[in-house]
C-alpha cells in the first residue's frame, strides 16, 4: 500500500474538506417515468457507496433544461419541484456516512441528444452553439445569443436548487462534448458572437455558469467542472492538451474550485473515459 499513502489522507476542494481522496465519479441517477424524481434504486446504490468509505459522492448528470434530457429515464433539476426529492437523496447519504461529501453534477446534452434514442422525448431536437451534428444524429438548433444566455441561467438556477436540497458541492459537465465541452471545443463552437471565434470566447458559457453560480450560491460553495483534456476527433481543431491548458487559466478567474480532466465525445476517435 506504500504507492497509495496519500490515498486515504485528508484534502480540500474550495473549503471543502474531504476525509480521504476517494471520489465515486458521477454515475446518473434513474428518475421515474413519471414525475422525473430519481428512484428509490437510485437513492439506494449511492449510499451503499457512502458507507463504503468515499470521502465524496457525486450524483450526476442531471438535466438543467428539457433541451438536454436523453429520454424519459433522466433526471431533472430545472424546477423547484425537483428540490424534495434531491433533498431526500442527500439526506440519505449524509445519514449513511456522517464525514462524507455529497454532490450534483448538473448537464445538457447539447449535441450529443439522439432525438430517436430508447424512451427519447419525441418532440425534443438537440440544441448546440453551431448546427454541426454528430454521427447518425440530428443537425441541432443552433443556439441565439440571447438562448445561450438563457441557458447560462439554466445552469445558475439548477445550481442553487442543488444547493438548497443540502449538497455540499456542484459539478459542471463541462466534458465529452456535450453542450459546455461544445462551446469550449474549436471543433463544434462555430460562432461569430460573444461565445464564439477565439478561446477566449469559447470559454464564456462556461466561465458564466461559474461566476453565476458562485454570484448566488455564495464563493464558499465549491463549484467543480469536469473538461476534456483531449477530444480525440479527426479534425484539425479541437481540444488538445495544449489547449486546455490553455483554457483552465479562464475557468480558475471565473472561481472553479477543481477540474476534473477527462477526454473524447461522440464524434472521437476513442470512446469517451
Amino acid at each position: 500500500m506504500h504507492q497509495f499513502s496519500r490515498l486515504f489522507k485528508k484534502t480540500n476542494i474550495g473549503t471543502m474538506e474531504l476525509k480521504n481522496r476517494i471520489c465515486l465519479g458521477e454515475i446518473a441517477p434513474q428518475a421515474k417515468f413519471i414525475g422525473g424524481d430519481v428512484t428509490r434504486q437510485s437513492v439506494d446504490f449511492y449510499t451503499a457507496r457512502a458507507r463504503g468509505g468515499c470521502g465524496l459522492v457525486m450524483v450526476g448528470g442531471v438535466m438543467v433544461d428539457l433541451t438536454g434530457v436523453g429520454g424519459m429515464n433522466w433526471c431533472l433539476i430545472d424546477d423547484d419541484k425537483y428540490i424534495p426529492a434531491f433533498a431526500y437523496l442527500a439526506k440519505a447519504v449524509h445519514e449513511a456516512s456522517p464525514d462524507v461529501k455529497v454532490g450534483v453534477q448538473i448537464h445538457h446534452l447539447g449535441r450529443q441528444m439522439y432525438k430517436d434514442s430508447l424512451n427519447a422525448y419525441a418532440f425534443m431536437n438537440p440544441v448546440a452553439p453551431s448546427p454541426i451534428k454528430i454521427g447518425a444524429g440530428t443537425v441541432p438548433h443552433e443556439l441565439t445569443t440571447e438562448e445561450v444566455e438563457h441557458m447560462v441561467d439554466q445552469f445558475v438556477e439548477a445550481a442553487v436548487r442543488v444547493q438548497k436540497a443540502g449538497y455540499d458541492c456542484v459539478q459542471v459537465h463541462g466534458a465529452h462534448g456535450y453542450l459546455v465541452s461544445s462551446f469550449m471545443s474549436p471543433f463544434s463552437n462555430k460562432r461569430t458572437d460573444k461565445y464564439g471565434g477565439s478561446l477566449e470566447n469559447n470559454a464564456r458559457f462556461a466561465c458564466e455558469i461559474v461566476r453565476g453560480i458562485k454570484e448566488r450560491c455564495g464563493k464558499d460553495f465549491p463549484v467543480l467542472m469536469k473538461i476534456n483534456g483531449d477530444d480525440f476527433v479527426d479534425a484539425k481543431e479541437q481540444i488538445t492538451p495544449e489547449y486546455a491548458k490553455a483554457l483552465a487559466p479562464f475557468l480558475e478567474e471565473a472561481g472553479v474550485d477543481e477540474l476534473h480532466v477527462s477526454a473524447g465525445q461522440y464524434d472521437a476517435l476513442l470512446p469517451a473515459v
